[in-house]
């Protein structure tokens, strides 16, 4: 893979550490993930490219209205190949020629490459990823189940937020997230869509970063996307405006998680009161954790 090569050279000329902590074990991963995913790459790889040779890029394309097919994700990469190459190349290093693999290496490993690239750009940036940008994924995955509650009539679309609590940590916001993984893909198997399945059972607690934070977040965005084909979607509307803060704490964050929970339970509740209407019964509900 051209990326994790330049990536590696970069990591060489700047004197930069490996990242060491193993990735969350993952199955079910969708197109749907690794577009988005692929995403979040291409805007790490621009962050670096804008504090190292201040050369931002723009994606050369978007999917329309998330129907997705591999040429997409392929565009992403390709996008995100070039940038890391042009700071490559600004540093006046040579771009290994690394040989295109014989055959598509398949969802499942092109997505751990893209986590595995991810934590080494992350090792790169003197700005790295932080608890503002977390927080900002979940406000998209907020707009997106609003759109579903707005469409099957269920109020309040943006649920007040619950009590601030204090001093939260990264690794509480993740397994926050978690949970609201596991509703969504217990909804989504419900309906016959994808299921993700989250074990993060290797991850040391007190070793969860931000960084490990937004990629989860980055899923989230991702399924509840996803869940807005398969439910059908509306707009909802501004989304009312969270209390700004000059500083964002994981615990601002928690909160805004928060929203998120209790919006996927109400549509939790009314997909499955649905489906007995139907004299359907529904699948248990993925463990998200």
């Amino acid at each position: 893979m051209q990326i994790r090569s330049d990536l590696e050279t970069l990591r060489a000329v700047m004197g930069r550490p490996t990242s060491s902590q193993p990735a969350a074990e993952l199955e079910g991963i969708s197109l749907h993930d690794l577009f988005f995913m692929s995403q979040s790459l291409f805007r790490r790889a621009n962050r670096l490219a804008i504090e190292l040779i201040d050369a931002p890029r723009e994606l050369s394309s978007i999917a329309p209205d998330l129907e997705l097919e591999w040429d997409d994700v392929q565009a992403v990469l390709e996008d995100t190949s070039n940038q890391i190459g042009t700071i490559v190349e600004a540093f006046g290093e040579g771009r290994a020629d690394v040989p295109a693999p014989g055959e598509s290496p398949g969802i499942g490993a092109t997505f751990t490459a893209i986590l595995e690239a991810n934590r080494q750009i992350d090792h790169l940036l003197e700005r790295r990823i932080r608890m503002t940008d977390v927080h900002g994924q979940v406000n998209r995955a907020i707009v997106f189940t609003a759109e579903i509650l707005k469409r099957r009539g269920l109020e309040p679309v943006f649920p007040d937020p619950p009590e601030f609590e204090a001093r939260k940590m990264p690794t509480d916001v993740y397994a926050s997230l978690g949970e609201c993984m596991g509703i969504i893909s217990g909804i989504s198997g419900q309906v016959g869509g994808p299921v993700l399945t989250l074990r993060s059972g290797e991850l040391d607690p007190a070793l969860i970063r931000s960084e490990d934070v937004y990629d989860l977040a980055t899923l989230v965005v991702s399924h509840a996307a996803s869940l807005s084909l398969d439910l059908g979607f509306e707009d909802p509307g501004e989304m009312p405006k969270p209390k700004y803060h000059p500083w964002m704490f994981p615990s601002h964050v928690f909160q805004r998680v928060g929203v998120l929970h209790a919006q996927l339970v109400s549509l939790e509740e009314s997909v499955r009161s649905e489906l007995e209407e139907l004299g359907e019964t529904a699948p248990e509900t993925a463990e998200g954790r």
